[in-house]
Order: structure tokens, then C-alpha cells, then sequence
């Protein structure tokens, strides 16, 4: 084929014909434009974006060439992060293509040049990596229509506006960022030195506040307020205050947002716009913070022009894409689908209201962002229909947190259930957290005082100051409540810690001690989780209150979780439990690869079995999320994308939450039937066997060696499942002592020949016990010492835990934090199931070991692998097992999502 040459005069043709094509795909496009910077090939608009179109004939280099022009188009031009488009696409003309011939076309060759795509690239770079589609022009224009949705998608803007912050910080000097962190006393971090965390939170509390202004911008002029909030007296000031826009075009930007926001509290909105005005006040001024300033409030000006409404399930995922405090001060957000979800769940109907819905009370002791308030309040809406917003603000919903930028936050959106409500109250509370280092004797622990303090909440008045606790803090009663949900702290409490000085942090953690000390159940306090459940049922006591919570997975099966289970389970009926089995999205939270479930539970007298629904996809916007609740209200079960199984109101009782950890109902029955002993006699391994949590001595003790030393050790180190996949697996590495010859030694006394490991790739591993010729130890490995006939017991055992009901055996005590990489405690390990065999089935356990430690296995997700056919045949024969039952086990459990690392619907 011929390639005709680019020429200069030819592709404004073909621009000119694509244009009017695309024109005729009814998309609002027009050829040759002139912009800021050059000529943009093709431009479509849309009521709120621009899409770029940057177009090149055909030839080497040519794809570079367009996507530099499309990258021209999206990049800021200025201060305020202005770009001539939105997104932009490069295109290539095919060889020989006319304006004639461009209908028919259909090798149009053509890849997305995404905002987010440009930095620290080059257009060749951004080339390579660019996903090029051939297609007709029809394609073209079908891809241009869903580019305005992804333009839309609120993630975009997440990023968007993190590009904003990230630049705003990146203005100010280290002793300007320290001053807007400390004017908001957001916490120092000794892992951030130059204050960039905390100021870019501190921005953050900026840009939600010039959002709220930017959506109030049409509302202004027909609220002016008869009394002055601010004074109580009668209002007498010009009004109405400027717009966002007409801010922006000052010269003094920050003194014309002090001013605006000033006269906007004359309405109200105290938690939202003092905490502005104080950010903006608390750092000195100069061009640079100007700058950053005019960045922020320009990038949050174009959210509010295109989010619909501020809609908080979009603005929530703009907030928590930009927060990310997890690693910050261990704060984990419930994502927006989840909020529906929950909130669905347990607002069932119009019984679960008050006849007065003023009377209502709705509380989230430790609210975040508001996200779940949110939520709430929408399914309230949903119920009764035509509700008054004030009400729902004013007397429904409350909230309290310990972190001042989530609160605020919270306030944004609960304000933006009506943002021309004139409401003169609205209840999030900024939790006291911690003391100054001179006034320990008043220490607080945020909202877990209420627990100590007779219903009193000490809170902080806006913007929030830790001097206040010179003066004494604000108190506030503390209703009881008829809906108490939550997303509570069950991270380690190092991290919502760590934000105080040292002897601070200590005084805390004595003070909660203190105050759960006479609590109904015994309170760790490795995280605040099992307080903040505690304190939830504390405040949820009327007869009909619901709990409705977001707890990790680990929760339901954890040994030192347990007895928090039965006392929830004493106090409340456990109606429904739901979890995510995609591995796609197995979590409830924005920022965590952690395995969760949403929990509904309510005061009741009645024995009623508790649901547990294990889906199989994890619904990820809000509508998806509404229609599973729906179903699951309704019991629609299916039209669930899920499993349901039905657990006993005396499982429940004893703390067995074992439905949880297995998406098929089979296995769940069948790891049921072993524990309970219902297939054949069993004991556990802790008592035939001592387990020895070596690998953490390991690692202290030994480094890695390419040769040993003259002790001439070696070890079973890792748990590489491509490698370790046999029952008699060889060591991988040398090992010497690390330090201490002498604690090397004694660690070295520890080894075994029988290993389990503490964490296991369910969707990759082969193996999940091993027997090695000589003893060793590995820092993933368990060493297991058994008590009686230890050679014969080892192999037997290992036989055992590798078949398909030993595999089920472990996978049923696993401590599932994340889907297909569970960890094992050693309190669970010692909990593992095994026959008690007889000295005759030992023996011939021992030998079916023997004709098969060497042979690699399949993995887990592969239900014909004859090897563990052969294990499972053996094990079926001498424990005396129904082989079709055993067959069908292994069958199910190669299909589970953690064994596949797929959803269950795309399993073989």
C-alpha cells in the first residue's frame, strides 16, 4: 500500500469533514479553533466540558506528534489550572484517507490523552503506554459520548482537585504550612517534616468551603437574614455577599473570601465557614499563598459547575479520594455504596421511623466525612417522602469525630441537604482529643467519653483549638438513640495515637482504659473498635434502637474478638450480615485493601436466625447499591449476586460468626460438620501438638546467607508457592545469626520438622502444611512439635491438612483481612481441626504421606489435579469419609473467589 505524504493544507480537510461527520453524530463539534494555545484541530463541547480532538496523517512519529498537540490542549495554561479542554484525544488519519473516503472509514486510529496521564511523561512515553483504537467515526463519536461521563465521574475531579492542593502546598513555605495546619491544630507528624499532609488538609478545608459558597452563588440574593446569626441581633449589613466567581476575579482574593464567608455566617453555617475563614486568616499572606489560594478556590468552582448538586455521594468520593487519612491518623471512610447500602438495611420502612420524625435521633459516633449521616438521611427522604430538611439537620442526625478536616467535611455535606436552609443548628461535634501537655488531669478521648461522662460530650467549639483546653472545653447532652451507625476506628490505635506527644498519648490510653474499665464486657484496646461497639450500644438503648455498623471481616471470627460478638449478640438481634467475596472490591471503605462487612442489628426479644448475605459482586455506585438493599428488604435473594445462608440464634450467642468465611454454603456446612465432630471424632492441633511462633524470633535472630557459616544452617525461609509445592519441600537459604550468636542458638533450638505458614496465597499456594527431612524454621513458618509418635503424627498430619477438608479445616479458622492472603493467629492454629486417628489409621495416613510428599500439587482452584484426588481418595478411605462428599468439596472450593481470585459467576 502507498502512503500518501502529510501535507500542512490536506489535514485541515480532513479536520473539516471529521467535524462535520461528527457534527452529524449529533456532538457539538467545529474544526480549526482558535485557543490559547494555537489552533485545536477539533473541538466538542458539551454544556460543561470540552473534549480536544488533536489530529495527525498517518506516518512514523505522527501518533507522538498527536498526542503532544492533545497534551497542549489539557494542560493548565495558568495559575488557576485553566486548560483549553478537558480531555483530548489524538487521532490518525489511515493512509490515503480523503475527505471523500473519511465516512466509510474505518480505521481511525485514536487514543485518550487523560489529564491525569500528562505528569512526569513525555508524549513519546505517553504514546507507548496509550491504549490506540481502530475504529469508524461512528466509534469516534461513541467514545467522545462517554468521555463526558468519565469527565463527570467524580474520581476525575478527586484527581483534579488533588493536582490543585498538591500545588497549592507546594506554594507555601515550610513555615506557611506549618501555620495553616496549626491555625486548624491539625497534629504534627514526625513522618512529615515540611507540614505537606497537614497543609494539604488545611487547603482542603479551603476548597469545601468556597465549594459550599459556589453552590449557594444562586441562592445569595434571597437570603438575607431578618437576624443576624452571628449576633443575635437584628441584621444590618449590605447584602448579599459576593459570589465565588466575582471573589476569584479580586485582587484580593483572600480578603474578598473573608468578607463573603464573614457575611455568610450571618445565616449560619458556623462549622463550615469559620473553619475557612480560620485556615485562611492563620498563615501569613503573600503573593505565593495568594497563588496557592486562587488554585484551590478555582479548582473547587469548577466541581460545583459540575457535580450535579454537590450530590454527597459524589462529593463523598471527591473527599475521600483527596483525604486518604488512613495513613495519617488511621481513619478509613465508608465509600458512598456502602452508606446506601447500610443505611438501606436498616431503615426498613416507615415502622423503623418515629411517628414524629422531629423525635427521631440518628447518631454516628465517630462520623468522618458524614458520609453515613448522608446516607441515612437520604433513605429517610426515600420512607417519607416530602421531608423537611431543617428537621433532619437540626433534631434527626448527629455526629462526632476527633478530626477536625472530616468534620468539616461533614458539616459541607449535611449542609448540602438543602443549602438554602436557614437552620440554627447543626449537630457535628468536634470530639476533645487529647490534652496539652501541662493539663493531663483533662485529658479526653473523644467521643468515647460519653461512655464516663453521664451522657456529656466534651467537644470543641469551631474552628477547634487544643488551647481550649486551658479554659475548659464546650459540653454538650448527649441524647440516646433510635439509629446509631457507624464505621468505627479498628485500626491500631498506634495510628489514632500517634497525632498526640508522647506522654499525651500515654495519659489517653490510660484514660480509656479508665473508662471501659467497668464496661459490661472486657475492652481491648489494641484498636478503639471494640469501644466504640461498646459505647454504640450504650447509646442505641431504647426497645427499638438498630445498630448498624461497618466492622473488618477479622471481627467475626478472631478468637480475641470474641467475646465482644456474644455480647452484641446478648444484647441485640443479629437480622442481617453482609460481605463482599469479589475480589474486585471485598472492602466497605475508601483507602483499604482490608476484607469487611456491614452488620444490622437490632433490639429484640426474638431467637430469629441471622442472614448472612456473601456477595459475589460488591456494588460499586449508589444506584446498584440501592436495588441490593431493596432485594435483600424484600427477600429477593434471586436477583442477589450472592449466596444466602441462615445462622442460628445459638451459633450467634456462642460468638460463631462462621458463615462469613466461606462464599459457598457447602463449605460453610461442611467445615460446620467437622468442628462439630459430625463426620468422624476430631481434636485440635493445639493439643496433640505445641506451636512455636517462630518466625518472628527468625527474623530478629537470622539474616540471609548466599553460603552458611560454620554452624551450617539453613532454612525453609519463605513461602514462595511456585517453589514451595510439595508436601516435602526443600530449605531455600543459608542463615546466620543476625547479631547474637547466643539468641541465634536458642531460636535455632526452636526449629521442626513440621511447618504451617502465617499467611498463605489461597489463590496461588499448593501446599498449606509441609514436612521437611531435617528441622528448620522460616520467617512465614510456624514450627510444630508434636507430642506422641512424632514422626508417624507429622506425616499424617500433613497428609491431612493438604487434602481438601485439612484445607478447609485451616481456611475455616483463617483470619481473613484481605480475600486471597488470610493470616493465621496462633490462638486460630492451635484451633485447627484434625481426626483423632487411631494408631492403625496414623500408619496408613503415614504411608499414603510417604507415596506422595514429593509430587507437585495443583492449586486449590484446580479440581482435577489427580494428585489431590489421590490425597482425598486416601483420607476419604481411611477416616471413613463419603468419597462423592469429599469430591464435591474440592470441587466447590476450587470456584471460591479466594481460591480463583475471580468472582464467583466467572468461575470455571
Amino acid at each position: 500500500m502507498s502512503i500518501e505524504k502529510s501535507d500542512s493544507s490536506y489535514e485541515p480537510l480532513l479536520n473539516g469533514q471529521l467535524a462535520e461527520l461528527l457534527a452529524e453524530e449529533n456532538l457539538n463539534a467545529s474544526a480549526e479553533q482558535a485557543v490559547s494555545s494555537g489552533r485545536m484541530d477539533i473541538k466538542v463541547r458539551f454544556d460543561t466540558h470540552i473534549v480536544a480532538i488533536e489530529c495527525e496523517n498517518y506516518g512514523i512519529g505522527k501518533q507522538a506528534a498527536a498526542v503532544h498537540d492533545a497534551i497542549k490542549r489539557i494542560i493548565p495554561k495558568d495559575d488557576l489550572g485553566s486548560a483549553d479542554a478537558d480531555i483530548a484525544i489524538a487521532l490518525i488519519y489511515p493512509p490515503n484517507c480523503s475527505p471523500a473516503s473519511l465516512a466509510d472509514c474505518t480505521d481511525l486510529e485514536f487514543a485518550i490523552v487523560h489529564p491525569a496521564d500528562v505528569h512526569d511523561l513525555t508524549s513519546y512515553e505517553i504514546s507507548d503506554q496509550s491504549q490506540w483504537t481502530l475504529s469508524s467515526v461512528n466509534g469516534l463519536a461513541a467514545t467522545v459520548r462517554r468521555l463526558n461521563d468519565d469527565i463527570g465521574n467524580p474520581d476525575v475531579f478527586a484527581q483534579k482537585l488533588n493536582n490543585s492542593l498538591e500545588y497549592a502546598v507546594e506554594q507555601l513555605s515550610i513555615y506557611q504550612r506549618k501555620q495553616i495546619a496549626q491555625s486548624l491544630n491539625l497534629p504534627e507528624d514526625e513522618t512529615d517534616p515540611e507540614f505537606r499532609a497537614a497543609a494539604k488538609r488545611a487547603m482542603l478545608v479551603v476548597a469545601s468551603a468556597a465549594m459550599f459558597h459556589g453552590r449557594l452563588n444562586s441562592y445569595l440574593v434571597d437570603m438575607k437574614p431578618q437576624t443576624d446569626a452571628r449576633t443575635g441581633e437584628s441584621f444590618q449589613e449590605d447584602w448579599p455577599p459576593l459570589r465565588l466567581q466575582q471573589c476569584l476575579q479580586s485582587d484580593d482574593l483572600i480578603g474578598a473570601l473573608r468578607d463573603a464567608w464573614n457575611l455568610i455566617l450571618s445565616i449560619d453555617y458556623r462549622p463550615i465557614f469559620e473553619t475557612g475563614i480560620a485556615a485562611i486568616d492563620g498563615v501569613t499572606h503573600d503573593p505565593n499563598l495568594t497563588a496557592a489560594f486562587r488554585r484551590v478556590v478555582s479548582a473547587s468552582l469548577s466541581i460545583v459547575r459540575v457535580v450535579e448538586g454537590l450530590r454527597h455521594d459524589l462529593l463523598g468520593r471527591i473527599f475521600h479520594a483527596v483525604l486518604d487519612n488512613a495513613r495519617y491518623d488511621g481513619s478509613f471512610y465508608t465509600t458512598t455504596a456502602a452508606a446506601t447500602l447500610l443505611a438501606g438495611l436498616s431503615i426498613r420502612g416507615s415502622t423503623d421511623l418515629t411517628e414524629n420524625l422531629a423525635d427521631m435521633r440518628v447518631i454516628d459516633p465517630s462520623c468522618g466525612t458524614g458520609t453515613l449521616l448522608m446516607a441515612t438521611a437520604e433513605r429517610i427522604k426515600d420512607v417519607v417522602g416530602d421531608v423537611n430538611d431543617s428537621v433532619l439537620i437540626e433534631n434527626v442526625l448527629s455526629g462526632y469525630d476527633i478530626n477536625l478536616t472530616a468534620t468539616h467535611m461533614a458539616a459541607t455535606t449535611l449542609g448540602l441537604l438543602s443549602p438554602t436552609t436557614k437552620f440554627h443548628k447543626m449537630n457535628i461535634f468536634l470530639a476533645a482529643f487529647g490534652a496539652t501537655e501541662n493539663h493531663a488531669h483533662s485529658v479526653k478521648t473523644g467521643s468515647l467519653e460519653i461512655y464516663d461522662e453521664g451522657d456529656s460530650l466534651p467537644f470543641f467549639d469551631w474552628p477547634g483549638s487544643m488551647q481550649q483546653f486551658e479554659t475548659g472545653v464546650n459540653r454538650r447532652e448527649v441524647e440516646k438513640a433510635d439509629i446509631v451507625i457507624m464505621n468505627p476506628p479498628f485500626t491500631r490505635n498506634s495510628l489514632r495515637h500517634n497525632q498526640l506527644g508522647e506522654k499525651v498519648k500515654n495519659d489517653v490510653k490510660k484514660r480509656e482504659r479508665e473508662i471501659f474499665s467497668k464496661a459490661p464486657v472486657k475492652v481491648s484496646f489494641t484498636s478503639s473498635g471494640p469501644a466504640f461497639l461498646v459505647l454504640a450500644e450504650y447509646l442505641a438503648n431504647s426497645k427499638k434502637s438498630t445498630l448498624a455498623v461497618v466492622l473488618p471481616l477479622s471481627a467475626a471470627m478472631n478468637p480475641s474478638t470474641q467475646s465482644i460478638r456474644q455480647f452484641l449478640a446478648n444484647e441485640f438481634q443479629i437480622e442481617i450480615v453482609v460481605t463482599s467475596h469479589d475480589p474486585r472490591r471485598f472492602w466497605f471503605s475508601e483507602n483499604t485493601s482490608i476484607s469487611e462487612m456491614l452488620v444490622v442489628m437490632r433490639r429484640s426479644k426474638e431467637n430469629n436466625p441471622t442472614r448472612f448475605v456473601n456477595l459475589s459482586r460488591n456494588p460499586e455506585t449508589v444506584h446498584e447499591a440501592f436495588r441490593l438493599a431493596e432485594n435483600i428488604r424484600e427477600g429477593n435473594f434471586d436477583s442477589i449476586a450472592g449466596t444466602l445462608q441462615n445462622w442460628s440464634y445459638k451459633k450467634m450467642i456462642k460468638g460463631d460468626w462462621g458463615a462469613v468465611q466461606f462464599f459457598s454454603p457447602y463449605l460453610t456446612s461442611t467445615f460446620s460438620r467437622i468442628r462439630t465432630g459430625e463426620l468422624f471424632d476430631v481434636t485440635n492441633l493445639g493439643i496433640i501438638a505445641k506451636l512455636d511462633s517462630t518466625y518472628r524470633s527468625a527474623r530478629s535472630a537470622f539474616s540471609l546467607a548466599s553460603n552458611p557459616d560454620q554452624h551450617g544452617r539453613r532454612a525453609l525461609w519463605h513461602f514462595k508457592t511456585d517453589m514451595t509445592n510439595t508436601m516435602r519441600p526443600f530449605t531455600d537459604t543459608a542463615i546466620i545469626a543476625k547479631n547474637s550468636q547466643i539468641d541465634a542458638d536458642r531460636v535455632w533450638e526452636r526449629r521442626s520438622r513440621f511447618l504451617i505458614p502465617v499467611k498463605v496465597r489461597t489463590n496461588l499456594a499448593r501446599v498449606i502444611a509441609v514436612r521437611l527431612n531435617e528441622p528448620s524454621l522460616g520467617s512465614y513458618w510456624v514450627t510444630v512439635h508434636f507430642r506422641e509418635k512424632k514422626e508417624i503424627s507429622e506425616k499424617a498430619v500433613c497428609l491431612w491438612l493438604n487434602s481438601t477438608f485439612g484445607i478447609i479445616s485451616m481456611l475455616g479458622i483463617r483470619t481473613p483481612k484481605t480475600l486471597c492472603y488470610p493470616d493465621f493467629s496462633i490462638q486460630g492454629q492451635n484451633q485447627i481441626l484434625v481426626p483423632d486417628m487411631s494408631k492403625k489409621q496414623l500408619e496408613s495416613m503415614a504411608e499414603a504421606y510417604d507415596l506422595n510428599a514429593d509430587v507437585i500439587l495443583g492449586k486449590w482452584a484446580d479440581a482435577d489435579d489427580p494428585v489431590r484426588v489421590r490425597l482425598d481418595d486416601a483420607v476419604a478411605d481411611i477416616i471413613g469419609i463419603d468419597s462423592e462428599m469429599i469430591a464435591t468439596a474440592r470441587r466447590e472450593l476450587a470456584r471460591e473467589p479466594m481460591c480463583t481470585n475471580r468472582r464467583y459467576a466467572s468461575s470455571p
